[in-house]
C-alpha cells in the first residue's frame, strides 16, 4: 500500500476526513482500500496453501478448516465451528457430513444436552492432521522468508490492533 502516492481516500480515512468544506470522495481505489486488500490477500493465501492438502488428501478448504479447529479444541459443536470460523452453516454441515463419511470426524451426543452433538477428530482424522501440518508449516515458512523478523512481528501487531479496533466498533 502506498499512501505517499497521494491516495486521498486512504489519507482521509487515517486522518479523519478531507479538508474542511470538501465532500469526501465516493470513488474507492480497491488496490489500497483495506477491506479489499485484506480479502484478496486472504483468498490468495488460502488458495496457495490449500494446494498442500486438496490433492493428496482430498480435502476441501472448509474441511481443512474444520479439522484445524477440532485439532486445536478437541471437541466442538458445528455451531461453535460456524461462530469461530465465520463460515456458512450449510458449508460446515456438508463438510462435517463428508468428514464423518470418511471416518475423520465423529459426532457424539453432548453430556450436558443430548440434543446437542459434539464433533471430534477420530484417530484417522488426527493422523491426517499430523500428516498435513508439516506441509502447511513448510509453506508458511517459505511465504514468510520474504519478511524480516521485525516485519513479521509488526504485521502481527498491526493485524491484532485492527482486530481489537473492530471489536471496539461492534
Amino acid at each position: 500500500m502506498d499512501l505517499e502516492s497521494g491516495n486521498q481516500q486512504q489519507e482521509d480515512a487515517l486522518t479523519g476526513g478531507s479538508d474542511a468544506g470538501e465532500k469526501p470522495s465516493t470513488y474507492l481505489q480497491l488496490e489500497t482500500f483495506l477491506p479489499s486488500v485484506i480479502r484478496n490477500l486472504a483468498e490468495e493465501i488460502t488458495t496457495s496453501m490449500s494446494r498442500r492438502y486438496t490433492g493428496d488428501f482430498q480435502l476441501t478448504i472448509t474441511e481443512w478448516r474444520i479439522i484445524l479447529q477440532l485439532a486445536a479444541k478437541e471437541s466442538l459443536t458445528a455451531t461453535q465451528i460456524v461462530e469461530i470460523t465465520a463460515m456458512e452453516k450449510s458449508k460446515v454441515s456438508r463438510a462435517v457430513s463428508h468428514l464423518e463419511e470418511r471416518d475423520l470426524v465423529a459426532r457424539t451426543a453432548s453430556e450436558e444436552d443430548h440434543r446437542t452433538k459434539t464433533l471430534a477428530l477420530t484417530p484417522g482424522g488426527q493422523k491426517l492432521y499430523s500428516s498435513i501440518v508439516p506441509r502447511v508449516l513448510d509453506w508458511e515458512k517459505y511465504l514468510l522468508e520474504g519478511l524480516e523478523i521485525s516485519e513479521y512481528r509488526d504485521l502481527l501487531y498491526l493485524l491484532n490492533k485492527l482486530q481489537s479496533r473492530l471489536k471496539d466498533m461492534s
